[in-house]
């Protein structure tokens, strides 16, 4: 069997057991009665297990509409940098299209480091 056969089926298998954690997942969250929306811990112990689930909203902020309604209420920069952090972001096709001077100043804040590279691999059907 080649690498991209392997590769094929550990993928199959890869989803079908990350499929199947989910599923028993659902039925314990069920089971333990563990709300949705549960936001920090419930740890419960059952029949020699204990079992700790930890639930997460994730919160998205909308950095323009902040800045906007601070401003028309009067809340000012102060405030606002100890209740949200600010998180600059690089705009990659903005950054690499600026002078050489730009690039190579702020070049010195930003750190780079290769990612793990993503595989597609498809069987082609003849």
């Amino acid at each position: 069997m080649n690498l991209y056969q392997q590769w094929i089926e550990a993928k199959a298998a890869e989803g079908a057991a990350l499929a199947e954690r989910r599923r028993i997942e659902e039925e314990l969250s069920e089971a333990l009665g563990i709300p949705a929306n549960l936001d920090g811990s419930k740890r419960v112990e059952d029949g020699g297990y204990k079992v700790t689930v930890t639930g997460r909203i994730n919160r998205k902020v909308d950095t323009q509409k902040v800045q906007e309604v601070a401003a028309e209420n009067g809340i000012g920069w102060d405030v606002l940098t100890k209740v949200f952090r600010w998180k600059a972001e690089i705009d990659k096709r903005s950054f690499d299209n600026s002078k050489d001077e730009i690039r190579a100043a702020l070049s010195a804040a930003i750190t780079s480091k290769p990612g793990k590279p993503s595989y597609k691999i498809e069987k082609i059907e003849e």
